[in-house]
């Protein structure tokens, strides 16, 4: 019961569990082939002490007993000061604003802090267009779109007359997102069935 409890996301979460679970997965897969490891490797960390999995801050290393909005807040924009090429305003303030304690970011490879950050920006409802790595496109539910599902959304993200050869444009469109959509759930599964064992 207790590992149950480790696996749920707080309440601040905004993209549904198996969405977050599918970027687990995919990321996961990213460390163990060695595509964008590092950056796979942050995306891990953060879910994993968004979860309460990995009890300190993946680049702070804060070690708060329960991670809230404003923390992993905090820890977004400590994974985006991380980066040397990234600006952003001075942590102290940033903490101030939220109410959370100063901690300052550890010595994080740039790729790392990217994963962390575009993840909780993700996580926080901040980046919600997309998932900071490719997943399959699901359903509410969690079961995989049909391509007249995905059909279907496209068209609601375009409103209005479409001409006849923007509808065929957005129909293949489709087809090649539930195919891609397909791959991916079949690399999730099998990155999910071979953690288990």
């Amino acid at each position: 019961m207790a590992e149950d409890r480790a696996y749920r996301l707080p309440g601040w979460v905004v993209p549904p569990a198996h969405e977050v679970s599918d970027v687990a997965c995919m990321a996961l897969r990213g460390v163990v082939e060695d595509r964008s490891r590092t950056e796979c490797a942050g995306m891990i960390a953060a879910i994993g002490w968004v979860r309460g999995l990995i009890k300190v801050g993946p680049v702070t290393c804060r070690d708060e007993l329960v991670v809230t909005q404003e923390v992993a807040q905090a820890e977004s924009f400590a994974a985006a000061a991380a980066r040397p090429d990234w600006s952003t305003p001075p942590l102290r303030d940033v903490y101030e604003v939220l109410g959370v304690a100063y901690w300052s970011p550890v010595n994080t490879e740039p790729g790392y802090a990217l994963g962390v950050c575009a993840t909780l920006r993700w996580l926080l409802g901040v980046d919600t267009d997309r998932a900071p790595i490719p997943i399959p496109v699901r359903t509410a539910s969690g079961a995989l779109a049909g391509e007249t599902e995905i059909y279907a959304g496209l068209l609601a993200r375009n409103p209005g007359p479409l001409e006849t050869w923007e509808r065929a444009e957005l129909r293949r469109e489709a087809r090649e997102t539930h195919a891609r959509s397909q791959y991916l759930a079949e690399l999730v599964l099998d990155t999910a069935t071979r953690a288990r064992a």
